[in-house]
């Protein structure tokens, strides 16, 4: 496993386009902690980015040896959004990342997702959502009906159990990885826990928040090798600096096997 991360903590609040430091910046720093890969947000790459910048990017990352670890578009919705899509699978061969997220919100979209995971296929790019609320991927039985209705091998999840814990799904965790399966594609990770009515960010290790070890034990099971790519927002009364040195902390040796 591989751990990157998500350039999501410099978002500017309240800002789609706006990030506190640059791609350049970005992916020097998480190198310098010890990540692996960096992914960006769409106001950093995007299906309208020009192709020069987008190799740009990865002779950066060639030069820190940084992987990529999936391209993240916006939700299917029609026509335009599956161009824009296109485009994102076409910039993921010139970074060299294997995956493409977009989200399906509504079962409308599911013809599109299959026409994109075509498209992506003849690229070599598995097309794989984040199991999220608000999508027809928010749980495990609608993940593994999407994946018949789908019906392409090119089409997994990028697998995150905060979202599950959140929904208090019935299934979570390592329960969750193992009926998946293969179908994981690649792995995100945050951390949040009830207080009251609310779920609230909070650093990994807390008792009340995701068992990392059970997730780690579980995708150690089923043998994926992938990208597991850290996503936390900015968390109150955190520095980035802290957060980022706590999951390095707490998930290195997971990843490795150890308890």
């Amino acid at each position: 496993m591989r751990l990157c991360l998500s350039s999501r903590m410099f978002a500017t609040p309240g800002e789609n386009d706006l990030f506190d430091l640059g791609v350049e910046e970005f992916v020097r720093w998480a190198r310098s902690l010890g990540y692996e890969g960096i992914t960006l947000r769409p106001g950093q790459l995007n299906g309208q980015t020009p192709v020069d910048r987008v190799r740009e990017i990865a002779d950066l990352l060639e030069e820190n040896g940084m992987a990529f670890s999936f391209v993240m578009g916006a939700p299917l919705g029609g026509e335009k959004s599956y161009t824009d899509l296109c485009r994102l699978a076409d910039h993921a061969v010139l970074l060299g990342c294997r995956y493409l997220q977009t989200s399906i919100p509504s079962p409308a979209q599911i013809p599109w997702a299959r026409k994109l995971c075509d498209y992506a296929a003849d690229r070599g790019i598995g097309v794989c959502p984040q199991i999220h609320g608000g999508t027809v991927h928010d749980t495990l039985p609608h993940c593994l009906d999407l994946l018949g209705q789908v019906g392409r091998e090119n089409f997994g999840f990028n697998f995150e159990t905060a979202q599950l814990l959140a929904q208090r799904a019935e299934i979570q965790g390592g329960q969750a990885v193992r009926a998946l399966g293969d179908r994981i594609f690649t792995v995100c990770v945050q951390n949040y826990k009830l207080e009251g009515a609310s779920f609230v960010p909070c650093l990994p290790g807390d008792p009340g928040g995701v068992d990392f070890e059970d997730l780690f034990a579980a995708l150690r099971e089923i043998g994926f090798q992938g990208f597991v790519t850290h996503i936390s927002a900015r968390f109150p009364g955190f520095e980035n600096l802290e957060v980022c040195r706590a999951y390095l902390r707490k998930l290195r040796p997971l990843m490795d096997g150890a308890k």
